[in-house]
């Protein structure tokens, strides 16, 4: 499975936090490893005040080996702890 992180201009994305995404996200994910091809993880911060977090995104994109993709916005459009869930609950 192929991981591919982008962020946008106000999230700075350091290697280290591209190598946690992506081993967090390898492993909770591994056990589907043959039915999605690749996850395209997006961070944002829409504000860019650095107070708070109601403004920051994550969406992963997964296309699935056998159909189109699909994507999953974090609840309430905000960032939550745990990145590695793909239905951010």
């Amino acid at each position: 499975m192929q991981i591919q992180i982008s962020t946008d201009k106000n999230v700075h994305g350091s290697e280290e936090l591209i190598q946690r995404l992506e081993a967090e996200l390898q492993s909770t994910l591994s056990r589907f490893s043959e039915h999605i091809t690749r996850l395209e993880v997006h961070l944002s911060d829409e504000v860019s005040t650095g107070a708070g977090s109601v403004d920051r995104r994550c969406v992963i994109e997964a296309p699935f080996a056998s159909s189109k993709a699909c994507s999953k916005p974090s609840p309430d459009e905000r960032t939550t702890a745990r990145a590695g869930s793909p239905s951010g609950t």
